[in-house]
This record gives C-alpha cells, sequence and structure tokens, in this order.
C-alpha cells in the first residue's frame, strides 16, 4: 500500500516536471508565430522593387559631367599662345631700350605704347594659361633676343629707323598669328583672347607705320617714305 502511494507521488512529480519544461517552450513557439505573422521576413527582392537604388551614370556620362564647361586646349591653341607671350616678352623688353635710347617724341610714344598695351596683354595670357594648365616661356625666342643685342648697339636715327621697322615686320608677323588661330584654333577661351587682343595689335600696326613714315623709314618693297608730319599717315 505504502510502495503505491509512493509510486504515485513519483509519477505527479514527473508529470508536474514535465509539463513545466513543456509550458514555456510552447509559449516561446507561440510567440515567435505571432511576431512572425505581425512582421514578415523581409524580401530583398521585393525591397529592392520597393526602393530601387538610384542610377549611377555609366563611364562615359561621367567623364562628360566631371568635364562639363572644360575645353581641351590643342596643340595649336598652346603654341599661339606661347608664341604670343614671346612676343609680349621681347615688346616689352625693346620697348624699355627704345625710351633709353630715342630722343625722338614720336618714336618714344610708340615705345610707351608698346611697353603698356603688351604689358597688359601679357597678364591677361598668363591668367588664361593657369586657367589651362599651359606653360608659357619666361624670355623671348633666340631671335628676338638677338634683335635686342643689335638694338643695344645702336643710337641716334639709325636705332629710331631701325627700331620702327622691326616693330613693322613683327606685328605683321603677330597679326597672321593671331588671324590664324581665329580660323583655326579649338579652345574658345583662347580664341576669345585673340579676338579681343586683335585690334590692339592692328592699332599698334597703323601707329608704328605711320611713325616710320615721318622719319623716312623704308616701307616694305624697298620705297622710301616721304616725311609726313606727326599724327598724319600718308595716302
Amino acid at each position: 500500500m505504502e510502495y503505491r502511494i509512493k509510486n504515485r507521488r513519483v509519477a505527479g512529480t514527473v508529470g508536474v516536471a514535465v509539463l513545466t519544461a513543456m509550458f514555456p517552450a510552447a509559449l516561446l513557439a507561440q510567440t515567435s508565430s505571432q511576431t512572425n505573422s505581425q512582421n514578415p521576413p523581409s524580401n530583398p527582392s521585393a525591397a529592392s522593387q520597393a526602393n530601387p537604388p538610384s542610377a549611377m551614370p555609366n563611364g562615359g556620362q561621367m567623364n562628360k559631367m566631371n568635364g562639363m564647361g572644360a575645353q581641351s586646349v590643342s596643340s595649336m591653341d598652346r603654341q599661339f599662345m606661347q608664341k604670343a607671350s614671346q612676343g609680349n616678352l621681347a615688346e616689352v623688353k625693346t620697348a624699355k631700350l627704345a625710351l633709353q635710347k630715342s630722343s625722338d617724341a614720336g618714336v618714344k610714344q610708340v615705345a610707351q605704347q608698346m611697353l603698356s598695351d603688351h604689358s597688359k596683354a601679357q597678364q591677361q595670357l598668363t591668367t588664361l594659361a593657369q586657367s589651362l594648365r599651359v606653360s608659357l616661356p619666361s624670355q623671348p625666342s633666340d631671335t628676338q633676343k638677338a634683335q635686342y643685342a643689335k638694338w643695344s648697339k645702336m643710337s641716334g636715327k639709325a636705332f629710331d629707323q631701325s627700331y620702327l621697322g622691326g616693330q613693322m615686320q613683327a606685328h605683321s608677323t603677330t597679326i597672321n598669328l593671331f588671324q590664324k588661330e581665329l580660323k583655326s584654333g579649338s579652345n574658345s577661351q583662347v580664341k576669345a583672347w585673340a579676338q579681343q587682343t586683335l585690334p590692339v595689335i592692328s592699332g599698334h600696326a597703323m601707329h608704328i607705320k605711320q611713325e616710320a613714315q615721318r622719319i623716312g623709314n623704308p616701307m616694305p618693297g624697298g620705297r622710301q617714305a616721304a616725311s609726313a608730319p606727326s599724327g598724319k599717315m600718308n595716302p
């Protein structure tokens, strides 16, 4: 009798333990089920369709965006800028020499105009070259240096005539250089500077020719210019 009672107690204790162990597991399973039903697992495909990533431009589009507003500098543009720079440097240097050597008021006036205008043109060109990452020469060409050395040894009317004759030739060459850039150049910024500067150079050429005629300089073609009053050009 006592043995049966003990067995019942043991069985009851085991049953309670089993129920106790099973209850949290069932509760946890039920809670997890409810949570999943309320918050379904995310679907990467669906999420990507609902919120697609922003479209990124391809390589070509990126290059266009990065280069927007920028222009390439062709070999012709670069050579033009370098030659124009050497011309400016030579004009400034020889103008200073003429202001020292000449005693003619008209020649000095030409020299002062060359000094002022070509200094300004060189400043503008330097700024443009820096923005376009183009290196400019720091000195005139060898030919221009040789011309300066020749004039350094001259004086009086011989200097005045040689200086003005050299200026006529130099400005004719420069005008052709600028016109070629305007016709065949590629970079719009370089061409805009050339367009802005060309009338100034053309004005120089007219002024130089006027002064050369006044002092009797030989004109191109071997003609001897008749003297003309200062400030007026011969017909």
